[in-house]
This record gives C-alpha cells, structure tokens and sequence, in this order.
C-alpha cells in the first residue's frame, strides 16, 4: 500500500513521498527529542516546496537546512540521510544541471545503503528513491 502512495505526485499531499519523512520524523523524533524534531520537519518542509512549487530550489535547499541538520548529517543519522536521499533525487530532476543530476543518483545509491535495514516503512521510502533515479 505505501508503494503506490509513494509513486503519487502533486495533487494530494497526503499521498506525496515527503509526507512519509513526516511520518518517519514523528516515529524517530517524536516527543522525545521535540529541538531535533523541529530541525528535521524543517528540512521535510523545505524539500515539499522543492517537490512541489520549483525544483530549482533543491540547491539552495541545502544552504538552507541550517548547521543543526548539516551536523546531523555529518553524525549519519539515519534520517538525516534519508532526507538527503530525497534530495538526491530533485537533484536527479535537474536534467539542465548535469552535474546536479549526477551527483543525484550517486547520492542516492551512496546512502540508500547507509539507512537500509531500519524498517520495513524506512527501506520503502528507499526503494521509492531508488527507483526515482533509475536504481
């Protein structure tokens, strides 16, 4: 079931792919860590707009992001990275950019290895990067 919802584009948000980190930022964050919780949604937020108004903005989205998640990322928290996946793959949507949509896949098949085997929902929302860049 999580599979078609995460192949929907536009339209309904609730169907979208990013909806899904939201859900996976409340499952991994929650109530217990509401600061990391904050940054994440926060980022989540940021990668919407870029999937749904101007994929343009995927590069400065990672300016944007702030230090907060930059150092997690660097920690290689598992949803740090996944949300980088994500953007790996608006990366990948950048057909005028070459070395944007390079540097997309590569990024994807980099980190999708880094996050697999954390669930069932967590390697769906892989797979759906995966397949978004022809992996």
């Amino acid at each position: 079931m999580l599979e078609s919802q995460l192949q929907a584009s536009g339209g309904d948000d609730a169907m979208s792919p990013v909806r899904h980190l939201y859900k996976l930022n409340d499952i991994a964050t929650g109530t217990m860590n509401f600061s990391l919780h904050k940054v994440y949604s926060s980022a989540i937020k940021g990668l919407e707009k870029c999937f749904t108004e101007d994929k343009r903005k995927a590069i400065p989205w990672l300016v944007m992001v702030g230090d907060e998640y930059i150092n997690e990322f660097r920690r290689e928290e598992p949803l740090a990275l996944l949300i980088f996946l994500y953007w790996g793959v608006l990366l990948d949507r950048l057909d005028e950019l070459w070395w944007a949509k390079c540097s997309g896949r590569r990024f994807v098949e980099k980190f999708s290895k880094c996050v697999l085997g954390h669930g069932q929902e967590w390697d769906e929302a892989i797979r759906w990067a995966q397949a978004q860049v022809d992996l």
